[in-house]
């Protein structure tokens, strides 16, 4: 039973791990500028629950108004679009642990100038749980904060 405990660490340890920030793939940088004002859009290539949907939307809505950036008349469109989705049932997240797979987000985005058109900025934001522990809408809410924190200051 020498290594007993050291094996009772990993396996802990191992359970406990898993879940890790968003992480974004930047396709073209943004550089925000203090006159920037945006609504936003959401579309799905993948299906994904409403409720899932509704939580997204109300986190990216919520953490546009907390770093004020649509007090104002947008000048830019952030188009937000669901490319792969998909969550455990929470039950089987909690009886089979990290051997119920993982939980994963991906959205791609790309910030429009609404005068011209052009797209501006082009990057892809991921978030996975692979944990026992955790839940789908703390997933989505990271996810969009995440989201929002880039454009607001430019760096992932």
């Amino acid at each position: 039973m020498k290594y007993g405990n050291a094996v009772f660490l990993l396996l802990i340890s191992l359970v406990i791990s898993g879940c890790a920030a968003p992480r974004m793939f930047i396709t073209q940088p943004y550089m925000p500028t203090s006159a920037d004002s945006f609504e936003y859009k959401i579309s799905q290539k993948v299906k994904v629950k409403e409720n899932a949907l509704a939580i997204f939307s109300e986190q990216i809505g919520k953490s546009l108004a907390e770093s004020k950036l649509n007090e104002n008349v947008a000048n830019k469109l952030l188009d937000i679009t669901f490319t792969s989705y998909n969550v455990r049932h929470g039950a089987k997240r909690a009886m089979l642990g990290v051997f119920a797979g993982s939980d994963y987000v991906v959205t791609q985005v790309v910030i429009y100038d609404k005068s011209s058109g052009e797209a501006v900025s082009k990057f892809r934001v991921i978030s996975e749980n692979n944990k026992a522990v955790g839940s789908t809408k703390g997933l989505l809410q990271d996810h969009a904060k995440k989201t929002i924190a880039y454009i607001k200051t430019g760096r992932a």
